[in-house]
């Protein structure tokens, strides 16, 4: 995890926006709005620009306004679901990225109390968040692949995005549910396990 400092001074000098929204029709909003409101430890609290686009949003919608405001990244909150809605979810946001040309230029992430870095990367996301995280490990994440991008190290797209997110987060590529685990675990302190401080999270109470 970066340093609030180092955090704040890349977003300062670059400027970084998100935009943001549960998916599917699912209602819950307290973890995604712990992970991006500044009176929660948030990332806007270290300049980040967020649009919140509320609950249920369609993906569509979420890409559209991720297009029209220029987003750096698009994060999402999504249930784990036994019809695999949640992997359709965040496939379709992929796809639709694709198509619309923007993937090469936003970095996807996904969260959720039962979301792991695995099942986000196999889904065409960036990376993926679980219960525990907080505000700055998301931050840190979306400025070392920033910094990455802008150094030419990778595009974040095509096969190899998802083991470049995960080498960007800290975990060897290939490492699985321990990348993943690792995530969590540096969201680590305090949060509890009802916080529901995920990216992306929701409590699912």
């Amino acid at each position: 995890t970066l340093s609030p400092d180092e955090i704040r001074g890349f977003v300062k000098e670059r400027g970084v926006k998100v935009v943001a929204a549960t998916v599917g029709q699912d209602e819950h909003s307290v973890g995604l709005r712990e992970i991006l409101d500044i009176k929660h430890g948030g990332i806007e609290g270290f300049g980040i620009e967020c649009h919140y686009l509320g609950t249920s949003c369609p993906v569509e919608k979420l890409v559209n306004a991720a297009i029209e405001v220029g987003a750096d990244a698009i994060l999402i909150s999504t249930i784990i679901t036994h019809a695999d809605v949640h992997r359709m979810n965040m496939r379709k946001l992929a796809d639709l990225c694709v198509e619309k040309g923007i993937r090469d230029k936003v970095l996807l992430v996904a969260g959720g109390t039962q979301v792991t870095w695995d099942i986000a990367v196999e889904s065409g996301m960036d990376a993926g968040f679980g219960r525990g995280t907080r505000g700055i490990d998301v931050a840190s994440f979306l400025v070392r692949k920033l910094r990455e991008k802008e150094a030419g190290a990778g595009t974040g797209s095509g096969p190899g995005a998802g083991a470049r997110a995960r080498a960007g987060a800290g975990a060897g590529a290939g490492e699985g549910e321990g990348a993943g685990a690792r995530a969590r675990a540096g969201g680590g302190t305090g949060t509890g396990a009802d916080a529901g401080s995920e990216p992306g999270a929701e409590a699912a109470r």
